[in-house]
């Protein structure tokens, strides 16, 4: 779990780990064949992740607002992580009905939770205020913006599809490895293809300098005469 959170978050912070991205749901796919995942490691998980985002409110919060609200950044940690939970409980509930022993199952039912939970926090985690708004600086295709090719795909999937993509990749790599089926091997190919080919496709294109950019000028600011 520990591991998993540190992939997630410390990317956000120093990029050159962007690679974390790819990686985070690894841990929690092995718990899960363990069958060791619960809920209440989703509430750690989520105080862990959401305490590090939140950390500038924890330090600036109080210094700016009444004393009666110091705790407000607290609640909204504990708020986030109460819906992380549910996320987690999703493989056990599964591991207690008939599908028990199908532990592909468990790893796809809870891959796909997890990407519909970040679309929800991105796009409707605030919907207690009565606006369906979100965290969308918690997606974890941010950190991949420290090699903008990565993410080119965005502009024609989507942010919802690319994170999509992001899960499929761990989950059928996980698939593979457990089941050694290939049908898994060319699933990975297929969700990693829109992260390589914006790689591929980015770095054989020339830039060139506009032509317009030659009659662009800068006015200096100067001091008026009094």
């Amino acid at each position: 779990m520990m591991l998993s959170a540190g992939a997630y978050t410390i990317p956000f912070v120093w990029r050159v780990w962007w690679f974390g991205e790819f990686l985070f749901l690894l841990p929690l796919l092995r718990l899960i064949q363990l069958n060791r995942l619960y809920w209440w490691y989703g509430l750690w998980w989520g105080i862990l992740v959401y305490g590090f985002h939140s950390w500038p409110y924890i330090v600036f919060w109080p210094a700016h607002m009444q004393h009666c609200v110091w705790w407000f950044p607290y609640v909204f940690i504990v708020y986030c992580a109460l819906y992380t939970s549910i996320w987690f409980a999703v493989p056990k509930f599964i591991s207690q009905r008939a599908f028990h022993k199908n532990v592909l199952l468990r790893f796809w039912s809870f891959s796909a939770v997890g990407w519909l939970w970040f679309w929800f926090v991105r796009n409707g985690l605030f919907f207690v205020h009565g606006t369906m708004d979100g965290w969308w600086l918690t997606s974890p295709l941010i950190p991949l913006t420290a090699l903008p090719p990565l993410v080119w795909g965005s502009f024609y999937m989507g942010t919802t599809l690319l994170e999509g993509c992001l899960f499929i990749t761990q989950t059928a790599l996980v698939s593979f490895l457990i089941s050694g089926q290939k049908k898994w091997g060319y699933i990975v190919v297929l969700a990693l293809a829109p992260f390589l080919i914006g790689v591929y496709a980015l770095h054989n294109i020339e830039m060139k300098e506009p032509r317009w950019l030659e009659q662009v000028g800068v006015v200096l600011p100067a001091r008026l005469p009094s």
